[in-house]
């Protein structure tokens, strides 16, 4: 096949419609696929092969979508880089896949110098609207570089990308993408939409495009949608783009849905011309989306996956985001939906057995694509979590009869007090009904007489607080006993890594530096 493709056909099929608005600009199909195929050639003309390494760490922008299909075009391994990572960070993840260049620009310009006093494979960084020392910069580079398709055939296992994941529990490690896994990436998500989705749709990024957010751009393009693209999240940005351009998508992270609906209230934007909001990323809580259905009605869609596999794993579709009970409990809105299409899914013991309906486990995924995704530089590391053809996550949860999936954490996470599992969403679900408090987050702190102390810190809203028998009372009545944390600590903010996920390593080894005292 050629590198590629879709961006081509696309092109053809859409021509001179809007595809891509950056900075009020707005870029049609035709435009898009020249300014690919200029890098695309220019790569190629610096010397790059097939399957050579090109990292690029940018905002949200025009080039870091160039940079994207122009690498995909020209055969080459694209690497995108979390603009949150520190210079150490980025230091070990460029040491360990070796790029030949990297787009960037002047903003990281510290973070760059430090990488490049400990890199040697790292020949030229490429600036833009900014020179490095005397390296090219990105309009030099493209300037005069031929217009039409470089038309580099790749076989179907070749590598197209590798994905770093977020790092929590160590260095990052690098997830490789063939074109194969691609492809069924696109097929998954396609098939998974239970809407349509035409030229007359839209969509606006920004959540970073190295990350989740990064998965729609290609069916977007491909069905002729509009990508908007963000540098940042901003509420009232966001709610101007979505009047001005009647945008029907978006994605957004729990955080992001939660300010959002903090800052409705604040302005008078129409924002009537949503369809969808794609959410996912990490669990929200059911009080902030009950909230936000009753402001955008059920337009609200939940994508649970991870890096290893092709998305999305489950999907709680708009219609099923109304309450049922199980158990005698209201709590639909807390799952994550059920198996997409092409994905099977099954809760396992600590021995690998299936375990029953309503039973905490190991969340187990079979998908086309899974037994043979590799990571990157390892001596066959994937063997750990793949047996038998069938990925072991790590994330424990259970599902229901419906067979709708509850997340209920991670097996690192699990805290083990008095010789009872504790599993900290659970009681961090409950604890976030009190609409005193924004955020939590409970962990296990080491104890020589229970093994480990439920430990919970909490943030409040603006204005609003609760003593620590208040909230004890309020548990008293929800969970039972040993559930319930013994200490409750009051925090600022909640640490967060790369990809804003609560940071629960980094709390457990500062969290005495960060208790409001």
């Amino acid at each position: 096949m050629i590198a590629g493709h879709e961006i081509y056909w696309a092109s053809k099929q859409f021509k001179k419609k809007n595809m891509l608005i950056c900075n009020d600009v707005k870029y049609n199909a035709s435009e898009i696929n020249t300014l690919s195929n200029q890098l695309a050639n220019a790569l190629i003309k610096q010397g790059l092969k097939k399957e050579d390494r090109v990292a690029v760490l940018l905002k949200n922008s025009l080039e870091s979508v160039i940079t994207l299909f122009g690498i995909q075009k020209a055969g080459m391994i694209y690497v995108g880089l979390n603009e949150r990572y520190s210079s150490n960070e980025l230091t070990k993840i460029i040491l360990d896949c070796k790029p030949t260049i990297i787009f960037t620009s002047k903003e990281f310009k510290e973070k760059i110098n430090k990488t490049m006093k400990s890199v040697k494979s790292l020949i030229k960084v490429i600036g833009i609207r900014w020179q490095y020392e005397d390296f090219i910069t990105y309009e030099n580079l493209i300037h005069n570089s031929r217009k039409y398709a470089p038309n580099i055939f790749v076989n179907k296992n070749d590598i197209m990308r590798i994905q770093y994941t977020s790092g929590t529990t160590g260095v990052p490690k690098g997830i490789v993408y063939s074109w194969k896994q691609h492809q069924h990436r696109l097929t998954n998500f396609f098939l998974a939409l239970e809407s349509s989705l035409d030229i007359s749709d839209s969509i606006v990024h920004m959540a970073p495009l190295t990350h989740a957010s990064g998965n729609f751009l290609h069916p977007f393009f491909i069905r002729g949608a509009t990508n908007i693209i963000s540098e940042e999240f901003n509420t009232k940005k966001l709610q101007e783009m979505i009047n001005k351009e009647k945008v029907t998508y978006l994605f957004l992270v729990p955080t992001m849905i939660k300010r959002l609906i903090e800052d409705l209230n604040k302005t008078k934007f129409d924002l009537s011309s949503l369809k969808r909001i794609f959410y996912g990323a990490s669990p929200i809580p059911t009080n902030i989306l009950k909230e936000g259905i009753e402001h955008f009605g059920y337009i609200f869609r939940q994508h649970y996956g991870m890096t290893e596999v092709p998305q999305p794993v489950t999907v709680l579709y708009p219609h099923e985001h109304k309450i049922s009970k199980f158990r005698n409990k209201n709590i639909r809105l807390s799952s994550c939906g059920r198996a997409s299409i092409n994905v099977n899914i099954k809760i396992t013991n600590e021995l690998g057995k299936k375990v029953k309906i309503g039973q905490v486990g190991e969340i187990c995924i079979e998908a086309k694509g899974v037994a043979s995704f590799k990571y990157w530089n390892t001596d066959n590391l994937e063997n750990e979590s793949i047996k038998n053809g069938w990925f072991h996550t790590n994330d424990l949860g259970w599902m229901d009869g419906d067979g709708y999936l509850y997340l209920t954490g991670r097996k690192s996470d699990m805290i083990i007090s008095g010789g009872f599992n504790i599993y900290p969403n659970e009681v961090e679900s409950i604890i976030l009904q009190l609409k005193e408090i924004s955020e939590v987050v409970v962990i296990g702190i080491p104890d020589e007489i229970w093994g480990e102390i439920v430990t919970a810190f909490v943030v409040f809203n603006k204005g609003m607080k609760l003593t620590q028998s208040q909230i004890l009372d309020f548990l008293s009545k929800e969970i039972s006993s040993y559930k319930k944390p013994k200490k409750i600590h009051t925090v600022k903010n909640l640490p967060r890594n790369n990809n804003r996920k609560i940071d629960r390593n980094f709390l457990k080894k500062n969290w005495r530096n960060l208790i409001i005292k």
